[in-house]
């Protein structure tokens, strides 16, 4: 049963590794794991490299929702940053707000391509304030599509839920 896990537990990390390529190309986070690395690890040393990255992510972050983007603009004094509106319906960490906007790079390697969501698909976004008081994303912060990153908030209660409509 450990080999079993150990195998899933490779396969799912191969899968956000994939996932990361697809999301923004060649992004190397600072905490990433390589795939070497990974296959090198038990599964309980995967499980602890993850469980740590997650905190850290959550402990960094002023702002964690899942919702769905719903307008993207460019960013009215940073040219190569895009600000999203997301229709929010999960919160578990931050105020409890329907909408909020997020700022991220269209240039950088990590941004987080927030205007290529505007398809439906759900996002979970890590965000902090910037000085200026905008919130601020990348996928090493953790926003990812929400199939991909759900895995990082397990066990976390969510503040708020949206009440379906």
């Amino acid at each position: 049963m450990v080999r079993v896990s150990g195998w899933l537990a490779g396969v799912f990390g191969m899968g956000l590794l994939l996932a990361g390529k697809v999301l923004a190309e060649a992004c190397t986070c600072p905490d990433s794991v390589t795939e070497e690395a990974i296959a090198k690890m038990t599964p309980q040393e995967w499980e602890q490299q993850k469980k740590e990255r997650n905190q850290r992510h959550f402990d960094a972050a002023d702002v964690i929702v899942a919702g769905e983007v719903i307008h993207v603009e460019p960013h009215s004094s940073r040219p190569d940053y895009e600000v999203a509106t997301l229709a929010v319906h999960t919160i578990w960490k931050g105020p409890q707000e329907r909408t909020i906007q997020v700022a991220s790079s269209t240039q950088e390697e990590c941004g987080a391509l927030l205007g290529q969501s505007l398809n439906g698909v759900p996002l979970i976004v890590y965000a902090k304030r910037s000085p200026e008081g905008l919130l601020m994303t990348d996928l090493c912060m953790g926003t990812g599509w929400e199939s991909y990153v759900i895995f990082s908030l397990e066990g976390v209660t969510p503040t708020w839920t949206a009440t379906p409509q």
